[in-house]
């Protein structure tokens, strides 16, 4: 399922870096293959700035919530302690959406991490969502479409119906387990 999610290894990166390229996002030494496999768990789990990896969810991030804010502006609602969001430029410059949106995705990696125990996963996350938040979990279902959205524009050819298929039934699976908790 991780491959289906992901793309093929490589295939992933390689689209993303060519688009990064092409529209000045990095150069052409940010790149480069590493000459040896990382050493410690340290140099996986922490790359660096400039990595592709780093860049890609970064572009992720700053789509998936500007999409999400603006084509569904009422969604707004639940983010008035985050100031001004009057326009594309104020959601895009607030430090706090962005910030919401580094957690959003970090949440749907630990989902990817645990394919096999989402519901327990998000058990948490359901619970301040429903009973603190009060967010309409129709709202968690725009999250979703809005991110397939984002990832076929960002992944163009390579987002195969396959790989469609796939993000939909993950983000299925990671809606019923955000609305968990409701009554």
């Amino acid at each position: 399922m991780k491959d289906l999610l992901l793309g093929a290894r490589g295939k992933w990166q390689d689209s993303n870096t060519t688009w990064l390229k092409k529209h000045g996002r990095i150069k052409a030494r940010d790149v480069s293959r590493p000459s040896r496999a990382p050493s410690t768990a340290r140099d996986v789990s922490r790359p660096s700035q400039s990595s592709p990896k780093v860049m890609v969810l970064a572009y992720l991030q700053n789509k998936l919530r500007l999409r999400l804010l603006v084509v569904y502006p009422w969604t707004q609602r639940y983010f008035s302690s985050f100031g001004n969001m009057s326009n594309v430029a104020a959601i895009s410059g607030n430090p706090k959406v962005a910030a919401h949106g580094k957690k959003v995705l970090g949440a749907l990696g630990k989902a990817i991490d645990n394919l096999d125990s989402i519901k327990q996963t998000y058990t948490a996350l359901s619970e301040l969502h429903s009973e603190k938040l009060h967010v309409d979990p129709e709202n968690f279902r725009l999250l979703g479409d809005t991110l397939i959205v984002v990832l076929a524009n960002k992944m163009g050819a390579a987002f195969t119906p396959e790989i469609h298929a796939a993000w939909q039934k993950f983000m299925a699976v990671v809606c019923a387990a955000l609305t968990r908790q409701y009554h």
